[in-house]
């Protein structure tokens, strides 16, 4: 049966006693399901797009090189398939379930949307085929927008959308890709540990490229010793990653509070 998007698909109660899926992880019992998807909604049918892999793995809320150890355990128990289409796909969904009116509605649809857009552009009698062109500008915006509402779900400080989104645009496949793998142990190692002020702002963290920062670990043994051979921006440093409020302290007072919150 072919790829036509549809809003549901077939999935049987025999789902719950099916053993392939009991030979896997609960979360890749999910990825089958969200695969199942995707091939309804048409995505698994683009895998000669040289952006397939980037817009499968931003649906599944996964880094690249993690949507191909999902696409290897899910192929040892036959799954799926090499292009990521589920095994027997087409054998437990009907040629009924696409109805032939739905589509031809849709298409005119499409076909007068299309009219409207271009109803002001003169005509010129050059039949020119810009349809390969748009679909691929289309798929770069859609693989952009989903990488940035990742991006934003995650990000612990959600300030100023419309500058972090314009500076997300500026990035490159390659550094959106790097920092959506990064960006979960950022959160996890620093940002996380700080109070939200001391959080640079989202278009910041873009512009500065700062998912490539180096973080220093802080020790986990905090002793005098260790607080008074710090320089001042240390100890700031350690009171923001503690989420100690640091207002009205000198340097003495500060490291006495940071003891007692060891």
């Amino acid at each position: 049966m072919s790829g036509d998007e549809l809003p549901w698909f077939r999935m049987y109660t025999d789902a719950v006693d099916n053993v392939k899926l009991r030979m896997v992880a609960f979360e890749d019992r999910w990825h089958y399901v969200a695969i199942m998807c995707l091939k309804r909604q048409g995505l698994l049918d683009k895998v000669d797009d040289p952006n397939f892999d980037r817009m499968l793995s931003i649906k599944l809320g996964l880094a690249v090189s993690d949507l191909f150890e999902v696409k290897r355990r899910l192929l040892e128990v036959d799954l799926i398939d090499e292009h990521f289409c589920p095994v027997g796909w087409s054998d437990r969904q009907f040629e009924s379930d696409s109805s032939t009116e739905r589509t031809r509605k849709y298409r005119a649809r499409q076909k007068e949307s299309s009219q409207k857009r271009h109803k002001n552009v003169a005509v010129t009698g050059q039949d020119t085929d810009t349809d390969t062109d748009t679909d691929t500008d289309t798929d770069k915006t859609l693989v952009r927008n989903e990488s940035f509402k990742t991006f934003w779900n995650q990000y612990p400080r959600r300030e100023s959308k419309a500058k972090a989104e314009t500076a997300f645009a500026r990035l490159t496949a390659k550094d959106r890709d790097a920092l959506l793998a990064h960006l979960p142990e950022r959160i996890d190692r620093h940002l996380s540990k700080l109070e939200t002020r001391y959080i640079p702002m989202p278009g910041t963290f873009i512009n500065q490229r700062r998912w490539l920062d180096e973080y220093e670990a802080v020790a986990d043994e905090v002793t005098a010793t260790n607080l008074r051979a710090m320089s001042d921006s240390q100890l700031l440093k350690l009171a923001g990653e503690r989420k100690l409020s640091t207002h009205g302290l000198n340097r003495d007072a500060l490291i006495i509070k940071l003891e007692r919150a060891a």
